[in-house]
């Protein structure tokens, strides 16, 4: 297929799901919607993934496989797909995940050619035993009568999913303002959140194409370690930069507040009580350093405004009590 023919570049990164492949694969190649590339990244997978991969490629020249020397994770196998694409627009499909019915990848090209969009976003389906757990996020103002600048969508949307892969991005945008992963762990969230503040153009729309599959042994069920919890820090980090450096947004202001919570969270499991002491300095220096700003924060509700304040702890301990 010739460069200009590519509409939708779909980066698929691979690690060690060799028995979802096929259900992601075919989910694609089921699509009514034909100008497509799909560009599959191996991330020095373990498994027989490579097999599985190399029999659609043979089958279907749209399939473009790359092989990772080392194992970079989801952001450095995302950055390397990024560096191949040709399309208009770029998709993000996680390996264990897959799309929707046979003509989700033509509507949403559709909407995002008509109003020439930086970004189209979306709900999505969270999947667990096979069957629709919640759509998500539960609250979603539906805005997609209008296009909108990032900067006035993040204050319009109310709850907004920070994924990378429930979005379509136009690829001239993302190359212009050279937005990429960061290779750790949470990697997509300051990605996603810079995406959406720069764009010029966003929409979302009621088309709910993702299907996310929570399984055993993925990033967001195992359990804490040393580098999950450093991760955590440096997405901490990453996101006080974001909020000094976009204008003090109030959605990233909300994200990066509530990353103390997160990290809260996973110390609660972590039992590395050395390290753990270590961070736990860090994470009560960085809230002193922001506690009054917490009190005028927008995007926080009242009760989340004091239990934030009083302490990061103590507001994980009230969110787990209510779940």
């Amino acid at each position: 297929m010739k460069n200009n023919q590519i509409s939708i570049s779909i980066i698929v990164p691979v690690y060690n799901v060799e028995s979802y492949l096929e259900k992601c694969f075919n989910s694609v190649l089921s699509q009514k919607f034909t100008k497509w590339e799909m560009i599959v990244v191996n991330d020095c997978s373990p498994d027989n993934s490579q097999n599985i991969i190399d029999e659609y490629a043979l089958k279907d020249s749209r399939i473009i496989s790359i092989i990772n020397e080392q194992n970079k994770g989801l952001g450095g196998a995302r950055n390397i797909g990024l560096k191949y694409c040709k399309g208009q627009y770029i998709m993000f499909l996680d390996s264990d995940d897959f799309i929707s019915d046979n003509s989700v990848l033509e509507q949403l090209y559709s909407q995002g050619l008509a109003y020439d969009l930086d970004v189209l976003d979306s709900r999505y389906n969270m999947l667990e035993n096979d069957s629709v757990k919640a759509i998500l996020p539960n609250k979603f103002k539906m805005l997609n009568e209008k296009s909108y600048t990032g900067k006035e969508y993040l204050d319009l949307v109310s709850i907004m999913p920070i994924v990378a892969w429930n979005k379509l991005y136009k690829r001239t945008f993302i190359e212009k303002h050279n937005i990429t992963f960061k290779e750790r762990k949470y990697e997509d969230i300051c990605f996603t959140l810079e995406c959406l503040f720069k764009a010029n153009k966003i929409q979302n729309t009621e088309v709910i194409f993702y299907n996310y599959i929570v399984r055993p042994g993925s990033i967001m069920t195992s359990k804490p370690n040393k580098s999950s919890i450093e991760d955590a820090w440096s997405l901490c980090k990453d996101l006080e930069s974001l909020y000094l450096n976009l204008n003090r947004n109030s959605q990233i202001e909300k994200s990066f507040f509530y990353s103390f919570v997160s990290i809260s969270k996973l110390l609660s499991g972590y039992d590395n009580e050395e390290h753990k002491s270590e961070i736990i300095s860090k994470l009560k220096r960085i809230h002193r350093k922001y506690r009054l700003q917490i009190l005028s924060a927008n995007k926080l509700g009242v009760k989340q405004k004091i239990l934030l304040y009083l302490s990061p702890q103590l507001m994980s301990f009230v969110l787990n009590k209510v779940k």
